[in-house]
């Protein structure tokens, strides 16, 4: 690399930067249809009730396994921690289904 081209090379707290990563759920896209479909999918597997788009929308953030708490919380059943990572899982592979099957709802 010349001199030149690394002088103009991107930094961000004085590192280089060398990949950008993109957090398209929630953030760039709006997929929390997406992903009400895929825990409300999960809930009634384990017969634990459903939740609106609304209702999830307001408990994203942070992550999946704290939308699965926030999600279980909101319906005020109790669930056990092996209970609680299967939900997890199962949300997982329902949400990766949506996108093998283009049920996808996302809008940009």
């Amino acid at each position: 690399m010349s001199a030149r081209r690394a002088a103009h090379k991107l930094r961000w707290r004085g590192h280089a930067v060398h990949a950008v990563l993109f957090d398209l759920d929630g953030t760039l896209l709006d997929t929390v249809e997406d992903i009400a479909l895929a825990l409300n999918r999960a809930l009634a597997e384990m017969h634990l009730g459903s939740l609106t788009s609304g209702q999830v929308r307001d408990l994203i953030g942070r992550g999946v396994p704290t939308l699965i708490t926030r999600a279980i919380a909101r319906l005020g059943v109790a669930v056990d921690t092996a209970a609680e990572g299967s939900l997890l899982e199962r949300f997982y592979l329902h949400y990766g289904r949506l996108h093998m099957l283009d049920e996808c709802n996302a809008s940009s």
